[in-house]
């Protein structure tokens, strides 16, 4: 079955609205990747803060620069930004943004941006970590959580079986830059369990994340920016209707995604918005194709967000999806722009990767290998299509007939005090979000404790001395309440 964003998959994004792996990429070479970069550095990262962007905040990491591999700097130290951050108790996401850890090395190919600070070009592709294993330090980059579209033959950005020796390549790339170009010398072979040592290195904070709103019969709509795919026919806007009709096809799921059109804002606002061209610059540096079909760079990533806190599954607050610009030489059929857009989309409905990463495990079985939210992407002309296993995910977050807790019982009630009670209950629902503590003296109960998920007890203060209260227990869920607990009652001492 499809892993899900969250704890068990971890998806997370995200980033708390940590939230989910939603970036697709085509293979870029170290070469293309060291030519398009203004600045290339090695150094260690100090210190980490969020800071507040257009479109969210940012997470600003202050680097102390040690060597200079290309270009000329102001300063030995950088700010580098990258999209996504934690505000106000609510998280955000973007997926294929690189993440670092204070005190580790790590060598950046930049691009700046408007407001003075760095970037790291194509995202994650330009972004390596130092990490040590069998004796030497390695040159990796964290690719968990997206997704390398491949043309038939073609090789993908990092060849398998092989890692990049940290000193050879930063050596390989100031050669470049100074106009010597020779072969990919720093590529060494390792075992496959120091590969995978290296992968588990890896993790990414995120959350399971869900929309309630389904449940309500509540429609999300999306708008896309109507300047669309700059020089693709028709601007991409029917594909990506397509795209959300295949989520909503499944008659077992809850979900209800809806094009509403074209927006003229290039503003986001928060709402489920489609930018078919990066004019945020949300991924710094611009595709580029060297034929139809075969580019390099990042293709398109997701946004998302959700509380930082709170029981799981938490509720998916905003959504958006930014395709970079220079890719309508890449989408060479509606089919291929259907595929990307229909990927991003499950990511924004809270799924993980099928199988492809280091997270999700190799695509060995046959029905996952041929999922659309599989790890690599499929050089095919197949479009959104989902099979077996993407209905299998979505049902166990969007299923059309969840059921509701089933109700605590044994409910007892010891007193304390002149003026407190506890409560105390069995707990038989697995899917119950919360508890719900009801009282009364006379007249009609009322609400006064909200637990957390899988809670068996509470303690009620404040009560009144001689007097006799009446309590019940009910468990709510996605689909709803469960039945009450039996009654059970308990009179205070007077003082």
């Amino acid at each position: 079955m499809h892993r899900i964003l969250g704890s068990a998959f971890l998806l997370q994004v995200l980033a708390a609205a940590s939230a989910a792996f939603a970036t697709t990429y085509a293979p870029i070479s170290d070469g293309v990747l060291a030519d398009q970069a203004h600045w290339i550095v090695s150094g260690t990262v100090e210190s980490r803060r969020t800071v507040s962007g257009p479109d969210g905040p940012l997470t600003e990491y202050r680097v102390q620069v040690e060597r200079r591999l290309k270009g000329d700097l102001p300063g030995t130290v950088l700010a580098v930004r990258v999209p996504g951050g934690e505000e106000g108790g609510i998280t955000y996401l973007a997926w294929g943004a690189p993440e670092f850890s204070i005190g580790e090395h790590v060598l950046l190919f930049l691009t700046r941006d408007r407001d003075g600070s760095y970037r790291s070009l194509h995202l994650l592709l330009g972004a390596f970590h130092q990490v040590d294993t069998a004796g030497r330090a390695r040159a990796v980059r964290d690719v968990s959580g997206t997704q390398e579209v491949l043309q038939t033959g073609e090789e993908p950005s990092d060849p398998a079986g092989q890692i990049r020796d940290f000193d050879g390549f930063a050596r390989w790339l100031a050669d470049r830059a100074a106009g010597l170009i020779r072969p990919r010398d720093y590529l060494e072979p390792l075992p496959a369990s120091s590969l995978r040592q290296i992968q588990e290195k890896f993790t990414y904070l995120a959350r399971r994340a869900r929309w309630f709103e389904f449940d309500r019969g509540i429609t999300i709509g999306w708008h896309a920016y109507e300047p669309g795919v700059p020089g693709y026919p028709g601007g991409g806007f029917a594909e990506l209707e397509t795209a959300i009709q295949a989520w909503n096809d499944d008659p077992d799921t809850n979900i209800r995604y809806r094009y509403d059109g074209t927006t003229p804002s290039a503003l986001w606002d928060g709402s489920p918005t489609v930018y078919l061209n990066d004019i945020s610059n949300a991924m710094p540096g611009t595709f580029t194709c060297s034929s139809p079909g075969e580019g390099d760079g990042v293709i398109a990533i997701a946004f998302v967000t959700f509380p930082t806190t709170g029981p799981e599954p938490v509720p998916i607050q905003s959504v958006r999806i930014v395709v970079n610009d220079g890719t309508a030489c890449f989408f060479t059929s509606p089919r291929r722009l259907e595929m990307v857009l229909g990927h991003e989309l499950g990511h924004t409905l809270g799924l993980g990767h099928s199988c492809g990463d280091n997270r999700s495990g190799p695509c060995t079985d046959p029905v996952r290998s041929q999922a659309l939210m599989r790890a690599s992407a499929y050089s095919d002309e197949r479009g959104a299509r989902l099979n077996a296993d993407d209905r299998s995910g979505i049902r166990s977050l969007y299923s059309e007939a969840q059921p509701r807790p089933a109700a605590p019982t044994q409910l007892a009630a010891t007193v304390l005090s002149t003026t407190r009670v506890r409560l105390t209950w069995v707990d038989n629902s697995p899917n119950e979000s919360s508890f719900r503590v009801e009282v009364k003296t006379t007249g009609a109960f009322r609400q006064v404790v909200r637990t957390a998920a899988n809670a068996t007890s509470a303690t009620l203060d404040h009560l009144a001395p001689g007097t006799t209260y009446t309590f019940r227990v009910r468990g709510r869920g996605v689909a709803g309440f469960s039945p009450f607990s039996n009654l059970v009652s308990a009179t205070t001492p007077v003082r």
